[in-house]
């Protein structure tokens, strides 16, 4: 037997969502006791087709691949547990696959430099706007740190800004403090190249280090990072499906074949237009904590945008963006009478703490300093006279959205609008059981159009209403073959 498999897509990202599944196997003549007395099990694949196998393998689908993680012997059978290993590609420091502060990178590395990840910059990372104008006043210094790599090149003092050729350094900062002269950056180029990469350095005419101030970090920079082909003449990423295409291709073990190139596509169309006046949506961060994993950079992506980044039907890596638009045309559509299995429809409604009236929403994070310097209030329309419980305060149910990679105003507004929709009180998740014919047509964020008289809607039930699936549970059992579907209506 095979316990269920389920797939999940939160509409509020996290984490991302790891299946385990149970299997009890028949274990004839002592089939499996004979086998583990001369082989290793911990850790073996395990792969589980779905179909009809009287048609052989071209009819089946792949609908699980795992590896053991326990398993136990009984009389006659073999029960084994095992994890979907589609998410363990990125189960790294991201120091495993970026340059960090080494002597094997930079030979001329001074003693005693600590072994800070060398940053990664991508989009517009300014220092914030409102300070732009009063730069002689400024003293809060730049959001990527700059690293001393080398203290006599040529006569110079070096510092690290980029582990990759950068659009432009903007603006250098000392000690806080704008300076626009005495030094010269260096964007790539054989002088600077180090361990077979092109970086971006600064390097200064005298040493801007101060007496006194051994513990503050010297130099910062406010940075247009990673182009389209990767020169400094290139067109600067801003977009974040581009973007995280492109950290996924560049650092993240993930070739671009291995990405469903239509879904990649259509989100990138939809945060090419998903801010307010119809302008896009604009990614700015920078890599400078070498503790991350990669499975922490995809859930600040996640968070940031409301994306969904999820292992799709046919093996491939998907990605979804919720940029809180009319819903698409479904691209199926389900009823009552031929697809829901009787009694299996549900309908439930937000909860905390997915309830709001108010949104806090922080964006434009200072990476030197660790700290958000935007953390304005997004009053959600219509919620506020549903929270007058002594469970809110002053009538207001209050929750934080990060913006980890999110720099924009407009890009802000847009994305917080779109969990706004989300925290409303009358958002519905239908949930039901469909007939297994349905199997290849299901996968997670698409849009299906439900019609079921036990909707809830004023005309009495739905009509081709529109859900996002966000959840795929498949039972592969003999007999109870079924596809129960977890959705929600934005």
């Amino acid at each position: 037997s095979v316990s269920r498999i389920s797939k999940e897509s939160p509409p509020i990202p996290g984490s991302l969502r790891i299946s385990d599944i149970t299997l009890v196997l028949n274990s004839p003549n002592q089939k499996f006791p004979k086998k583990k007395a001369a082989e290793v099990f911990h850790e073996r694949v395990i792969r589980i087709y779905f179909g009809d196998r009287q048609f052989g393998r071209s009819r089946t689908s792949l609908i699980f691949t795992g590896r053991i993680s326990k398993f136990e012997m009984g009389e006659g059978t073999m029960t084994v547990q095992a994890r979907d290993i589609a998410f363990d590609r990125f189960r790294f420091n991201i120091a495993d696959t970026m340059k960090v502060l080494t002597t094997r990178v930079f030979p001329d590395l001074p003693n005693g430099q600590e072994s800070h990840l060398v940053p990664i910059v991508y989009g517009d990372c300014n220092i914030d706007p409102d300070f732009v104008a009063n730069l002689a006043t400024y003293t809060g210094g730049g959001p990527v740190p700059c690293y001393l790599v080398d203290a006599d090149a040529g006569g110079k003092w070096r510092y690290v800004v980029t582990q990759h050729i950068s659009k432009e350094v903007i603006y250098v900062f000392v000690y806080g403090v704008q300076t626009a002269s005495g030094f010269t950056v260096v964007y790539g180029g054989a002088g600077a190249t180090y361990d077979g990469v092109e970086m971006t350095v600064i390097d200064f005419d005298s040493d801007p280090r101060l007496s006194g101030k051994e513990n503050e970090l010297e130099v910062t920079a406010a940075v247009k990072g990673w182009t389209a082909d990767g020169l400094q003449s290139g067109t600067l990423i801003e977009n974040p499906v581009v973007v995280f295409k492109h950290i996924l291709n560049q650092y993240g073990n993930t070739p671009a074949t291995d990405l469903q190139t239509a879904l990649w596509d259509a989100a990138s169309d939809d945060a090419a237009t998903a801010s307010s006046g119809g302008d896009a949506l604009k990614c700015a961060f920078a890599l400078v904590d070498r503790r991350w994993d990669f499975l922490e950079v995809i859930s600040r992506f996640s968070q940031s945008f409301l994306m969904s980044f999820f292992n799709a039907r046919d093996g491939t890596f998907g990605i979804y963006i919720n940029t809180g638009e009319t819903p698409p045309t479904p691209s199926l559509n389900i009823s009552d009478e031929v697809d829901v299995i009787r009694d299996s429809f549900r309908v439930e409604f937000n909860e905390p703490p997915n309830l709001a009236s108010i949104l806090q929403y922080n964006f434009l994070y200072q990476w030197v300093k660790d700290y958000f310097e935007r953390q304005p209030d997004y009053t959600i329309a219509g919620e506020a006279a549903k929270f007058t419980d002594s469970s809110s305060s002053g009538g207001q149910r209050r929750e934080n959205v990060n913006l980890w990679f999110v720099r924009h105003d407009s890009t802000a507004l847009a994305v917080v609008s779109a969990y706004g929709i989300l925290y409303k009180e009358d958002r519905q998740f239908p949930s039901m059981e469909l007939t297994p014919e349905r199997f290849r047509e299901i996968d997670l964020n698409i849009w299906m159009g439900v019609t079921h008289w036990q909707g809830v809607a004023l005309s009495g039930g739905y009509v081709s209403k529109a859900f996002r699936v966000i959840g795929v549970q498949i039972d592969p059992r003999p007999g109870a073959t079924r596809i129960a579907v977890q959705s929600v209506d934005a």
